[in-house]
């Protein structure tokens, strides 16, 4: 029989910043571009202590060993996106085209030392652990709205999507 107990404390700082921005270009009264940007970044540094006590039950009796667990890593992303909106409104009340581009692109780096000592056998390990990647998608739409009465009307549209993950 094995009981353990942790007792865990963390700081974490870090920082993080978005900013997005877009306008309208009303070409004139039946046709709308749109063009939207968006940038996202932070930094994440989070530090932990966790303290592991076992307790476990022999036949001969109880044995209890203690070790202290460290981590300290720092975890960045960013990610760049932007679309192209185009909207054409036909002389027909609720008759419309409309077409978009939309790209994102993310990309994470990550770091992390970890190191453990087990006191009761006077031995300290380290482990490191390094992390990356990223992902860009680049997503196409167009759709068509065509009213047919009040009560009916024709809607069609295609999306493709391409995704990269690395």
């Amino acid at each position: 029989l094995t009981n353990v107990l942790q007792e865990n404390s963390s700081e974490f700082t870090g920082q993080f910043i978005r900013a997005r921005a877009g306008f309208d270009y009303f070409i004139d009264n039946r046709n709308t571009l749109t063009v939207e940007g968006s940038f996202t970044q932070g930094t994440f540094s989070p530090l932990t202590t966790i303290g592991i006590t076992t307790d476990s039950l022999f036949d001969s009796g109880t044995t209890q060993s203690f070790a202290e667990r460290f981590s300290e890593s720092t975890r960045t992303f960013q990610n760049i996106g932007g679309s192209v909106l185009f909207k054409h409104l036909f002389p027909q009340q609720g008759h419309e085209w409309t077409a978009d581009l939309a790209i994102n692109q993310v990309e994470s780096t990550g770091s992390g030392t970890f190191t453990t000592q087990l006191f009761d056998q006077n031995i300290t390990t380290r482990e490191m652990q390094e992390n990356g990647g990223g992902t860009q998608f680049l997503t196409l739409q167009t759709d068509y709205v065509k009213p047919l009465s009040k009560e009916t009307k024709i809607e069609t549209g295609v999306r493709g999507a391409l995704r990269s993950f690395d």
